[in-house]
């Protein structure tokens, strides 16, 4: 599933228990975020709550996803 994290913003009371349900489930969950870590907690963005349950990543860019990747997956 893919939202913004300004759409989650709007529906996260509602969010953070299926958030816990996944972490439940799975061994890892990672968000890549294209919002700034800089900007997280700010305006309406609800990044803050999420990061205080997953591996939060910011990635806007292909060189932030490709050197995320070698991170989790070395070869």
């Amino acid at each position: 599933m893919f939202t913004s994290v300004d759409d989650v913003s709007a529906r996260l009371a509602a969010s953070l228990p299926a958030v816990r349900e996944l972490l439940r489930r799975a061994r890892r969950l990672h968000w890549l975020n294209p919002e700034p870590r800089s900007h997280r907690g700010t305006g309406d963005s609800a990044a803050r709550a999420y990061a205080a349950l997953v591996d939060m990543h910011e990635c806007r860019t292909v060189h932030q996803l490709n050197a995320l990747v070698g991170r989790l997956l070395p070869v």
